[in-house]
């Protein structure tokens, strides 16, 4: 086994002897096999006993498809023909992929553990948002908004003032101290040719299944962990100035994973609304100029 810190969370992944190492990004910590993890995930090939799903899911994820409740869940990956089972706030999961899918898996990491992670993560209180952040000086702001909306490029823009990168497209919120404090996956950018193109002196590599090209981590600055200042919802052009939880608490759980805890989800963004600015942008020029006076003040 080998154990990885996150968030906060201490994650431990068990391969039996026919998967090779799992590549993860570098915003996951190595650390030493000396306590038990918070999470334990087992990832196995072969031909292992699993319940099958039945009725409808609760929710879909991309190609995964959700059942069960925050106790005992089932993911169901229709392509890969893999089910994982998570037993979320106990922390255990386990992830059974067929031998004959092996080769047809792109990436471990983004197509299995990443959404094994997201449920029991969240029962140790780590939410998932799909928002980019940046950071100076050990404060950060967190830009939220659809796909499309003009969240990396915002990042960019940002980047080119001297700030590091948090997070491009997944953010994770927890606390630590009794404050909130955010960090991201460090799997560096990915983005579409019509953003590259405003920024010529970056140079992404191969477009990925998606379409977006990938600016490996590390070729810009980054951060694994930062504190939020505030908050930037781009493409709520509606939301203007603070907002409240009444007008921001709507906008911001669309933008939530909640993992099939609904309930959960909305009390921790509540509390987020409480704690720090919202603002609203119409585009990512207007964020970015936003974001430069909020970190600067």
């Amino acid at each position: 086994m080998i154990q990885f810190e996150f968030a906060g969370v201490r994650i431990g992944l068990h391969r039996n002897h026919d998967i090779p190492e799992v590549a993860v990004p570098d915003g996951f910590r190595a650390v030493e096999e000396d306590d038990k993890p918070d999470i334990f995930v087992d990832l196995s090939v072969g031909n292992a006993s699993m319940p099958e799903p039945e009725g409808e899911p609760r929710l879909k994820r991309g190609r995964l498809e959700a059942y069960g409740d925050p106790d005992h869940m089932l993911w169901w990956h229709p392509d890969l023909g893999t089910i994982i089972e998570l037993h979320p706030r106990a922390g255990k999961a386990h992830i059974a992929l067929p031998a004959s899918a092996w080769l047809q898996t792109e990436s471990i990491f983004d197509q299995l553990l990443l959404p094994t992670l997201l449920p029991p993560l969240a029962a140790r209180g780590v939410r998932a948002l799909h928002a980019s952040a940046v950071d100076m000086g050990g404060n950060s702001v967190m830009i939220a908004g659809h796909s499309g909306s003009g969240k990396t490029t915002t990042a960019l823009l940002l980047l080119s003032q001297h700030a590091r990168l948090v997070s491009d497209d997944l953010l994770f919120l927890y606390r630590d101290e009794g404050s909130f404090r955010i960090a991201g996956l460090g799997d560096g950018l990915r983005a579409r040719d019509d953003v590259w193109s405003r920024f010529n002196h970056l140079k992404p590599g191969r477009v990925d299944p998606a379409g977006k090209r990938h600016l490996a981590n590390g070729t810009v600055p980054w951060v694994r962990a930062s504190r939020p200042r505030a908050a930037i919802l781009v493409g709520f052009d509606a939301l203007r100035g603070k907002l409240n939880d009444i007008q921001a608490l709507p906008a911001l759980l669309s933008l939530a994973y909640h993992a099939g805890d609904e309930t959960q989800a909305l009390g921790s963004l509540r509390t987020l609304c409480e704690t720090i600015h919202l603002h609203g942008a119409g585009g990512s020029e207007e964020a970015a100029t936003r974001a430069m006076q909020l970190l600067g003040s």
